[in-house]
């Protein structure tokens, strides 16, 4: 998959709780003619702290249980929802 951060640089927007970032950015794979979107949320909340052992092996299990590592949200303002809007729109194929 073709993924170049000069080419589609990230749109980043914080969430209103400050404790959550979420990415998006643009991918083109021009061998399987497929392209889109990532969307990541990225936690801010653990502040560089270092996991325990223990919960580590907690995270491994529910991994294992569920097959998802997150379930998380993002709040945005209509303000940021409208600057994710116009890095879509850019980067969307035009017609």
């Amino acid at each position: 998959m073709l993924f170049d951060n000069k080419q589609f640089p990230s749109c980043f927007e914080k969430c209103v709780c400050s404790s959550h970032l979420l990415e998006v950015q643009k991918y083109c794979d021009d061998m399987i003619q497929d392209e889109g979107f990532y969307l990541t949320i990225w936690s801010c909340s653990r502040q560089s702290q270092i996991m325990s052992w223990r919960e580590r092996l907690r995270w491994i299990w529910k991994i294992f249980r569920t097959g998802n590592p997150w379930a998380d949200s993002v709040v945005i303002s209509n303000e940021q929802a409208k600057h994710i809007t116009k890095y879509i729109n850019k980067h969307l194929p035009k017609e």
